[in-house]
């Protein structure tokens, strides 16, 4: 048995009026927002992998700067405003080859390294990541790769930055994955790291027609321009 005038009257209209009427104040949704939700699914112990990029993710940097800052280090104060004025004039091309295609704009440019020893680019690097790249870093992105590590989560790098720019960087993750110079003619210590990191690695022979001494000493001059120890002074 249905009471129609009190369901008509008490329930039925009443509910039609509520759905009816216009909001005049926001809804609040209870319980966490969206981007609450999201990073608690990022840092979720079933996720298994973290990828990160480098330039202006974890720093606030890109691989000319990196190279600005190496290549000027060495170079005389008269010659920096000619090395400033190159790679603002090239940039347009930079920028144009790199909407292209990312990998052509880094084979081209890393050119720029051809004939630096690999040594001293390592060995500046660290003073680079110390003085340049770690003050420009952010702080929360270096956390949040620790964090996934406490979590058990594997993290991978990846990024057109050199191999000696984020190896301070490697601690921080299981896989690397980043640009490599090529190692020429290397001596034994860098043709182990060659051999360690799969990197081409090519002989090649000497010009012929030289002859190996001790101790390379100038073709003989009628005048002398080294004091004779012996002599007890120049002349």
């Amino acid at each position: 048995m249905i009471d129609w005038a009190h369901y008509v009257a008490e329930v039925h209209f009443p509910s039609v009026v509520e759905r009816g009427r216009v909001r005049t104040s926001p809804v609040r949704p209870s319980g966490p927002n969206r981007e609450t939700r999201m990073r608690s699914a990022v840092l979720s112990s079933d996720r298994q992998l973290a990828v990160f990029d480098l330039e202006h993710t974890l720093i606030a940097s890109n691989v000319v700067d990196s190279y600005a800052w190496l290549a000027s280090r060495h170079i005389e104060a008269d010659r920096r405003v000619g090395f400033v004025a190159d790679l603002i004039g090239s940039a347009p091309r930079w920028l144009a080859l790199d909407r292209r295609d990312r990998g052509d704009f880094l084979r081209s440019f890393y050119r720029r390294y051809e004939g630096a020893s690999v040594d001293q680019v390592r060995a500046d690097a660290m003073d680079l990541f110390h003085q340049f790249l770690l003050p420009r870093s952010f702080p929360s992105g270096l956390a949040r790769v620790r964090h996934h590590r406490r979590l058990g989560h594997r993290t991978l790098l990846i990024t057109g930055a050199l191999d000696v720019v984020v190896e301070p960087l490697a601690p921080l993750f299981d896989d690397v994955v980043c640009a490599h110079l090529s190692a020429v003619n290397p001596d034994a210590r860098l043709a182990a790291i060659a051999r360690r990191r799969g990197w081409l690695v090519e002989h090649w022979k000497r010009a012929s027609g030289g002859t190996a001494s001790f101790l390379p000493l100038g073709s003989l001059e009628k005048k002398s321009l080294v004091a004779d120890p012996g002599a007890g002074g120049s002349r």
